[in-house]
């Protein structure tokens, strides 16, 4: 059984990596995806996963593409 709010948090954090990889972060699209495949069943590993990312878009927000 997972965990409602760390299923809210952590489909919150994807959809917004989601959108990022889409429209204007093309790089983190690989990465994006492999968190989808879980989205329904995150585990706490699955939300460093995630925060990973969105630090690694945070330390090349300035990298153009």
């Amino acid at each position: 059984s997972v965990d409602p709010v760390l299923l809210k948090k952590y489909q919150g954090i994807v959809g917004a990596l989601l959108y990022c990889s889409g429209n204007s972060r093309p790089d983190a699209g690989y990465a994006v995806g492999q968190l989808c495949r879980v989205a329904a069943r995150p585990t706490e590993d699955t939300i460093l996963a995630a925060h990973r990312v969105l630090a690694y878009l945070y330390r090349t927000r300035d990298m153009g593409l």
